[in-house]
């Protein structure tokens, strides 16, 4: 790399080298933005919290107690892309209302669709605990 500018004295320097250059797609050297390194799959997740905010019963529970066991065989029957139930940390979540909203996408949300996704969810989430 070619120095841009050099400062130092008692033998010791300091070299200040060229920023990157970027790459158009056809690989020569360009001046072409470059493409963001996060796409965002999902829509915003303050839309969706404001979504759920405004809305009295999410669940659409009608007053029905907020606790009862759902075995896994009703889980299962929700996994199609309209209709996505899953287990976490033994909690099951209708995570449908999500999906459009998910940054990594309906298709990760869709590998633990109608299944106990905790150990997914915990290698992909570490930082958050249910």
């Amino acid at each position: 790399a070619t120095p841009l500018a050099t400062s130092g004295s008692n033998n010791t320097s300091s070299t200040l080298l060229k920023p990157p250059q970027r790459m158009s797609s056809a690989g020569a050297i360009g001046s072409r933005a470059p493409a963001p390194r996060f796409q965002k799959k999902g829509g915003s997740q303050f839309e969706f919290m404001k979504i759920m905010q405004l809305d009295k019963d999410p669940a659409g529970l009608a007053g029905q107690s907020r606790s009862r066991r759902i075995p896994m065989e009703e889980v299962r029957q929700h996994a199609s892309a309209g209709d996505v139930w899953m287990v976490l940390q033994g909690r099951v979540f209708n995570v449908t209302p999500y999906m459009p909203y998910h940054p990594g996408g309906k298709a990760e949300l869709m590998r633990a669709a109608g299944a106990d996704g905790t150990s997914l969810f915990q290698e992909i989430h570490p930082w958050i605990s249910l």
